[in-house]
């Protein structure tokens, strides 16, 4: 059965996907284009739950969008909601109290770990692993080891402690002091901690996403925290693929009661 709730829209109004090569050619990436023409990719136009559809209604079904669409793409709930921030309050000041921004601080604390009961709203995973790291190092930690195949995202910080070669490798000025080892070996996070003691920060998805869905063998988030409270080292555990139910619990590290 079709979807009808979101209509396709008028085929006149639509660019033409040559037209559409061709932007994508002189203003965004000529690869990508390139690739996109071989490969015959056609345009998203518009999506309704787990499906995206093209310039001629073909549904697609959408097993990735990133990790981040939880509810589908325009969940009736959602879309009523922003049509009324819309309406009502587009852009905040960001100098005078905002309601709503209080109310989903709220909302969001009374899910998390025990003890994280403060929030820091960014734009992406990768600012968000830019403040922990900047947490880190306000408080000492300026020794960061981090996990070979890990992803936290590629601004200048976030890639520092990404474990993927292929990104770090066109730019020299990372951050110093990032030390790279084994995901779920344990011992190879003990060797570590013994060598940088107190001033070390560890950084590590629950589960590897982009290293390929890396499960770690049971019990190793447990141990990670027990060796950071052994050694005063920071952890931080991120969650922008793992978090907000997509394991079946709150957060990844909640499995392990971390």
């Amino acid at each position: 059965m079709k979807d009808t709730s979101h209509p396709l829209p008028d085929p006149s109004l639509l660019p033409t996907r040559q037209g559409v090569l061709q932007q994508y050619r002189r203003y965004i990436n000529s690869g990508f284009a390139k690739l996109n023409e071989f490969m015959g990719t056609p345009l998203e136009v518009r999506s309704a739950g787990c499906l995206v559809f093209d310039e001629e209604d073909n549904p697609y079904l959408d097993c990735g969008g990133y990790g981040v669409f939880l509810v589908g793409h325009c969940h009736p709930r959602v879309i009523e909601a922003v049509k009324a921030q819309l309406e009502r309050h587009p852009l905040s000041t960001r100098l005078l109290l905002n309601p709503v921004q209080a109310q989903a601080a709220e909302s969001l604390a009374h899910v998390t770990p025990e003890g994280l009961d403060f929030v820091c709203f960014t734009n992406s995973g990768a600012e968000a692993t830019e403040v922990g790291i900047k947490i880190a190092c306000l408080n000492g930690k300026h020794k960061l080891i981090s996990m070979q195949g890990g992803f936290h995202g590629k601004t200048l910080g976030a890639l520092s402690v990404t474990g993927h070669p292929h990104y770090q490798t066109p730019f020299s000025s990372l951050l110093a002091k990032v030390h790279f080892i084994p995901f779920g070996e344990i011992d190879a996070l003990r060797d570590a901690l013994l060598h940088e003691g107190d001033q070390a920060c560890v950084i590590l998805e629950p589960v590897q996403a982009e290293g390929g869905v890396i499960i770690p063998p049971p019990g190793y988030l447990q141990d990670v925290q027990d060796l950071c409270n052994r050694y005063g080292a920071f952890l931080i555990v991120d969650e922008i693929q793992t978090g907000m139910g997509r394991l079946g619990l709150w957060w990844g590290c909640d499995r392990e009661g971390v």
